[in-house]
């Protein structure tokens, strides 16, 4: 979009009280070209859906872009793997791995220091700090 079809669209939507032109026409085109330069086309499309019921500056129209980017698909965008039910089967195993290891966590307070003291009586070297830690936690246990 070029800066002349960005401040049409900006004097459509805010009609009359859009005055980006009046006085210095030079200087006010050269900030709004300076905007528009430095915003990924995403930006502006965002910031356009995204306009407020008061007109914006140059630089209120850049951090709409930044706000809202994330949050509007563009043309050309295609489905995410989510949107194409395409999670691999690797990415599942890892969820339900994440979701066993919450689960044992909400349940278990002391599953840290379990799993630590399982990692250190299988071979696993730990350092002696995080050994200690495991060990002053569950001292009672045998």
């Amino acid at each position: 979009m070029t800066t002349d079809e960005l401040l049409q669209a900006l004097r459509e939507h805010y009609g009359p009280a859009f005055n980006a032109g009046e006085g210095d026409s030079a200087r006010v085109f050269a900030e709004w070209d300076d905007a528009r330069r430095h915003m990924v086309p995403a930006s502006v499309h965002a910031a356009l859906a995204n306009l407020p019921p008061t007109p914006v500056n140059p630089w209120g129209f850049r951090a709409l872009g930044a706000m809202h980017a994330r949050s509007v698909p563009q043309p050309g965008d295609g489905p995410t793997p989510r949107q194409q039910g395409g999670l691999t089967s690797e990415r599942l195993l890892a969820l339900d791995r994440l979701r066993g290891a919450q689960r044992a966590a909400s349940r278990d307070p002391l599953a840290w220091a379990r799993r630590l003291r399982e990692r250190e009586q299988s071979g696993e070297r730990l350092t002696p700090f995080i050994a200690s830690l495991w060990r002053d936690v569950l001292k009672g246990e045998a």
